[in-house]
């Protein structure tokens, strides 16, 4: 008997396994299915543009385009209108509503809206796939796998992609029952884009639970960057903060740096002042290494004294 509490410490622990397992291979199975509905519509909306119909109606609307492209360049090449963008360059509002409505004399040919009316109405035809449409599912998965960690990748994506009627609630599950997952990491690089759909203020208690709870440094340097992003009220794309506001944010930008001076928050914190001491026009570019297309190792010092162009992309 004495043996017992152990084997079921393995019992329950195979158990959990499992059961995060299986959920993995539930989550995967919708992304999948995701990605699936998205190629189909992508292909539908292919064939479709390139159908004999769509072809014929871009032609139309593009030889009825040229007519209001050619009025409206002669408009933006008056003495009149160029006065005007000097005038708006210094932030002038006036010049701005004035070079508008100089532009909008330029009437885009009823043939054009037509043609580009009936392409729409094709396009049309095709659904495309909303995240909305998924959401039910996710909270399926968040359900069945409820009070587990398997239960995290199915709340992270209401809360990212599952829209306002999921991502707070999901978020208040995370924050009351998971902020110590390793699986919050993938909801961190969101939380100043779910601010606006979410509210900040909740925004801001949840990277709070992030870092009182979450034993990794990284996770925990991500969420101090998150809630010194939503930190203040929205007016519009800007923040408006008040004093005290921005000690906290500049409070938490440090314990950022602090907690994990590589994470990407701190990089990003770290970003203007890189800027301003190693950017400037004239100082030596910062050296990046890497490999080429033989997987030979190369630096950018390598070119010194050479014309270099560096193209800075992503695949997402």
């Amino acid at each position: 008997m004495k043996y017992l509490p152990g084997v079921l410490a393995l019992l329950i622990a195979g158990s959990a396994v499992a059961q995060d397992g299986s959920a993995k291979v539930g989550y995967d199975k919708l992304v999948k299915e995701i990605a699936a509905a998205n190629q189909a519509y992508s292909d539908q909306m292919k064939a479709i543009r390139e159908s004999e119909e769509y072809k014929e109606l871009a032609k139309r609307f593009d030889a009825a385009n040229k007519v209001y492209l050619a009025r409206r360049m002669a408009i933006t090449n008056t003495e009149e209108y160029k006065e005007l963008e000097k005038k708006a360059s210094a932030r002038d509002a006036s010049a701005r509503s004035k070079m508008r409505k100089l532009r909008d004399t330029a009437k885009r040919p009823a043939a054009a809206d037509e043609a580009r009316r009936e392409m729409r109405e094709l396009t049309a035809t095709v659904k495309r796939p909303r995240p909305s449409d998924w959401a039910v599912k996710f909270k399926a998965g968040a359900e069945e796998y409820a009070g587990t960690d398997g239960a995290v990748p199915f709340l992270v994506w209401l809360v990212s992609r599952g829209g306002p009627d999921h991502a707070g609630d999901a978020l208040d599950t995370i924050v009351v029952k998971h902020s110590a997952s390793a699986h919050v990491a993938d909801l961190l690089g969101s939380f100043r884009s779910i601010g606006r759909i979410v509210g900040r203020g909740k925004v801001r208690v949840a990277a709070t639970a992030i870092i009182e709870n979450n034993p990794n440094k990284q996770i925990k340097a991500e969420a101090y960057y998150g809630r010194a992003m939503n930190w203040g009220k929205l007016q519009g794309r800007t923040a408006v903060l008040t004093d005290e506001e921005k000690v906290k944010k500049a409070a938490d930008i440090a314990a950022c740096i602090k907690a994990d001076p590589e994470s990407i928050g701190a990089l990003r914190a770290n970003a203007p002042t890189f800027v301003k001491e190693r950017l400037q026009i004239g100082m030596v570019a910062p050296d990046i290494e890497g490999e080429d297309f033989d997987s030979v190792s190369f630096k950018l010092s390598d070119y010194r004294g050479k014309v270099v162009v560096l193209d800075f992309w992503g695949d997402w």
